[in-house]
């Protein structure tokens, strides 16, 4: 009995040893590693990278938001069947390609979407480009140029809108955004009166709604750019970089072929180039009455907007 009593004693005591031990290396453990953090071991930094070096910031690029329709947006009209393509490069696309790098050029082209009219007949979405520009502005922003390219589906029989007044809504979307607290710097709006368009043939699905167009369209020129010169921004008429084919050789005579989204994009770029480089008066008086811009600051009888002609 006496040598079994003596045996668990000397067992309990060896335990007990063993857990001290164990207890006193992960004391001295966490006293090295954590305990004092004078002495602590720190990590290495971490290596030195130029990783954001090559961001692209706001800062970087010049922005440039195209506005416009379906010829904005790149629909192609020259593909066989019904079913709805796009342009791989459509003029927006090349005008990025011309200028190259430092720009970011922004495409905001709808289908079907008009200056400042409603269409009873598009249903699916808000196709009125006066509501549907300043979500689009300042969420683009900021922006150092604004292109418009609006007035083909004002042409449409059933909105009955003359050539003055497609010009008229035009210059309202500019004379709107030379309002927003959306730019960079100094407000640079190129307005540019679309390509004429031809009378649709009858397989068109749309022919009827722009039957008469083609003999309005010629006429827009003129007043789109009186409306630029009275307003103060710069004007393009893209009839002068293209024409749209003969729907008897392909398309519906209202929509850009390919070569006609190459065409108008290089022209679109070389102004873009002469606006961002040239130089402004601030201060250029305003030829229309006061009256018409009065949401706008006046001083001295002197509209805060530029020339850009």
């Amino acid at each position: 009995i006496r040598i079994s009593i003596k045996l668990s004693m000397d067992s309990h005591k060896a335990a007990l040893v063993a857990a001290g031990a164990a207890a006193g290396a992960a004391a001295t453990y966490y006293y090295a590693t954590c305990g004092n953090s004078a002495t602590a071991a720190k990590p290495p930094p971490p290596p030195a990278t130029d990783a954001t070096d090559n961001v692209i910031c706001d800062e970087d690029v010049q922005r440039i938001v195209c506005y416009g329709d379906s010829n904005t947006w790149g629909l192609d009209a020259f593909a066989p069947g019904d079913a709805m393509r796009r342009f791989r490069h459509p003029w927006p696309r090349v005008l990025a390609r011309q200028l190259g790098p430092g720009y970011d050029v922004v495409s905001e082209g709808l289908n079907g979407r008009t200056c400042i009219v409603d269409d009873p007949f598009m249903s699916d979405y808000d196709v009125n480009g006066r509501r549907t520009l300043p979500p689009i502005l300042h969420s683009h922003k900021p922006i150092d140029v604004l292109v418009i390219m609006l007035g083909t589906n004002d042409l449409k029989k059933h909105l009955n809108l003359s050539p003055q007044l497609i010009a008229r809504g035009a210059a309202t979307l500019a004379s709107d955004a030379l309002r927003m607290d959306v730019w960079r710097s100094t407000p640079r709006v190129l307005l540019v009166c679309p390509v004429n368009i031809r009378q649709p043939p009858p397989s068109c699905r749309f022919a009827y709604s722009f039957d008469g167009g083609a003999a309005k369209a010629p006429a827009c020129a003129k007043h789109y750019r009186a409306e630029a010169e009275a307003l103060g921004v710069a004007f393009l008429d893209a009839n002068a970089a293209t024409q749209i084919p003969d729907p008897r050789h392909g398309g519906d005579g209202i929509h850009l072929s390919a070569q006609n989204c190459a065409d108008l994009g290089s022209l679109v770029a070389e102004k873009v180039r002469e606006m961002l480089t040239g130089s402004f008066d601030e201060t250029a008086p305003d030829s229309r009455p006061i009256a018409e811009y009065s949401s706008l600051p006046v001083a001295d009888g002197k509209s805060p907007r530029i020339s850009q002609k």
